[in-house]
């Protein structure tokens, strides 16, 4: 059975207790904010401090046998080029047997000085965990929530959530009531799984939204003239 996406966020100055880390092992991979934004103080300390103390709270929570991993995002110092720090996400360590002791000493050395790309590294987290649709899955943001690169965060983890399900609903429905109807399935979260099921359901073409828009034409192109010979030869 398919297992939805799970996304939690460590707001700064709580402990927070995730009793749902009891449950079984899992795959998690941590997404920690050490954009700029973490320097200014939350009451008598840093945004940075309260979430490195934090760490260990959730540390403690996840059960032996989980893979997780680590990536951390606006580590870089901000250069000429602002938008740059907008693509500072680093996949420090990916999701596997989970190493409590290095996972808190690498987020104890980290420094707050890029941009926040907060939705960007989102968008990467999705895109991390293996494709096995009956693994549980669950991403742990820490963070104060201050985005500053110009994505919607909160679009995003509603993009993940839905892990392409309504559109392969949508996909088999369409199908059912014209079946000759070439259908190509667009999405910012392209999976092996996804690009399985949508083949399996009858789509044309897997295509992912950061194509560029050329490549999306010639594609979009080749759909409708192969439609044009199928009804030319009915």
């Amino acid at each position: 059975m398919k297992k939805e996406l799970r996304i939690f966020m460590v707001i700064l100055g709580s402990v927070w207790i995730f009793p749902v880390f009891a449950q079984a092992a899992q795959e998690i991979e941590i997404v920690f904010d050490a954009s700029r934004s973490m320097n200014e103080l939350a009451g008598n300390q840093s945004k940075l401090d309260a979430a490195k103390k934090s760490i260990a709270t959730v540390a403690d929570q996840i059960v032996p046998g989980s893979k997780v991993g680590l990536r951390v995002f606006g580590t870089a110092q901000v250069k000429e080029n602002v938008r740059e720090s907008c693509f500072d996400s680093k996949l420090l360590m990916p999701i596997a047997g989970y190493d409590k002791a290095t996972l808190i000493m690498d987020v104890m050395g980290f420094q707050a000085l890029g941009q926040t790309p907060l939705g960007y590294s989102l968008e990467l987290a999705g895109k991390d965990f293996t494709p096995a649709p009956e693994i549980q899955k669950t991403i742990i943001l820490i963070s104060d929530g201050e985005e500053s690169c110009g994505k919607n965060p909160v679009a995003v983890v509603k993009n993940l959530q839905i892990a392409g399900e309504e559109g392969l609903s949508l996909l088999k429905a369409m199908l059912t009531k014209q079946h000759n109807l070439p259908v190509a399935v667009f999405s910012a979260y392209v999976t092996p799984e996804l690009e399985k099921q949508a083949y399996e359901a009858g789509a044309v073409d897997v295509i992912h939204k950061n194509i560029g828009f050329d490549v999306l034409l010639g594609k979009i192109h080749r759909i409708l003239a192969a439609r044009h010979r199928l009804l030319g030869e009915a």
